[in-house]
């Protein structure tokens, strides 16, 4: 057996080979999701070890099909960066302001969520989804959620919506034709 991407994702992923492997078979739409909690990242930078008092850090956790998700934080928010070879995604103006919902928003750091087509053994990511949670506006006691959908294409990227439930976010990201906001 030839070892690919597949296959290493069939053994990592617990996916069925069956449903990646059947060469010449019509492209389908499915997920894959990769754990994305302080155990599994690495701390890569951070003020104490700078000595400054402002709190920051930079964590690289995992990614899939060549993209890296880094998760960055200060000042009680936090977003990512993805990259891609020497490009990068930098989703901070998204998070933080342009698509804000609330007060202090910070990732979700639980599950990524990658939408790819699946043809011919190969799996293309097209878009992330992913959780971010922030305080009311009127209510600091409360916290409400929602999930960015990012659309992919090799090291590419931009947000094209925000969305309150999973089907919802997969819907956008299964639309093509969607824009960038």
């Amino acid at each position: 057996m030839k070892f690919t991407i597949i296959t290493a994702l069939c053994l990592f992923y617990a996916i069925p080979s069956t449903l990646l492997a059947k060469p010449g078979s019509a492209p389908f739409k499915a997920s894959f999701y990769t754990e994305i909690k302080g155990s599994k990242c690495l701390l890569i930078d951070s003020n104490e070890w700078h000595n400054e008092p402002m709190d920051w850090y930079t964590m690289e956790c995992p990614g899939f099909a060549g993209y890296k998700v880094i998760q960055k934080g200060g000042d009680a928010r936090s977003w990512y960066e993805l990259h891609y070879g020497n490009h990068v995604v930098n989703l901070a103006n998204d998070i933080l302001s342009k698509h804000a919902f609330g007060t202090f928003p910070n990732i979700v750091p639980t599950m990524f969520e990658w939408r790819v087509e699946v043809q011919n053994a190969q799996a293309r990511p097209y878009a992330a989804i992913f959780r971010v949670s922030a305080q009311d506006y009127n209510d600091y006691t409360k916290l409400k959620s929602r999930l960015f959908v990012v659309r992919l294409n090799a090291g590419f990227g931009c947000v094209i919506g925000v969305r309150k439930t999973n089907a919802e976010a997969q819907a956008l990201a299964d639309d093509l034709t969607k824009p960038c906001l």
